[in-house]
């Protein structure tokens, strides 16, 4: 016969569905905020870096070394 999920099991997945949701809006939402407040990915680690005394050139050529 046709299995079906239990309402529990329906309202966990909704919940979970939600969570990612609501998730991803607040990275997206702080990734926008970032770069209006910096200008660019770039400028924000810039600042990361004068913030805690890193040389940006050694940072930004690590995460982008080939």
């Amino acid at each position: 016969g046709a299995s079906s999920i239990s309402s529990r099991a329906k309202a966990a997945l909704i919940l979970g569905v939600i969570g990612i949701i609501v998730t991803l809006a607040v990275y997206v939402f702080a990734l926008v905020f970032a770069i209006d407040t910096y200008g660019s990915v770039e400028n924000l680690l810039k600042s990361y870096c004068d913030m805690y005394g890193l040389d940006f050139d050694e940072l930004y050529g690590n995460l982008f070394a080939q």
